[in-house]
């Protein structure tokens, strides 16, 4: 891109600047969860996105906004891919209920899904 002031200045006083940037990457797709489980109160899934790192995955109990973090297997969110598998009993309460998990990646995109816990 240039910038010039040629129009409001006399030939001799213009002056002219040039800038490019650098590749500028758009993520506009949200993370896939690959699979997605939930047996007894042992949640368990992998959830990948195409471009940038997973940057963090929750749970909630249907009708609370109180959403709870779930770490991946490996402790910390690195990749593209992570896959999770956690004792949520703490937070799930005996009794069927519906349970949702979401994942957000690098770029704000969030997927949500909806699993019953019996």
């Amino acid at each position: 891109m240039e910038a010039t002031d040629e129009l409001v200045n006399p030939p001799d006083r213009i002056t002219k600047h040039e800038l490019e940037s650098g590749l500028v990457l758009v993520d506009n797709t949200a993370p896939l969860f690959k699979s997605l489980a939930l047996n007894g109160r042992k949640l368990s899934g992998e959830v990948a996105d195409g471009l940038g790192p997973i940057l963090r995955i929750e749970l909630s109990l249907a009708g609370t906004d109180d959403w709870r973090p779930v770490f991946p297997t490996d402790g910390i969110f690195d990749q593209a891919s992570e896959k999770f598998d956690a004792d949520v009993s703490a937070l799930i309460p005996p009794g069927s209920k519906l349970v949702g998990v979401r994942a957000y990646d690098q770029a704000g995109n969030v997927v949500t899904k909806e699993l019953e816990a019996k």
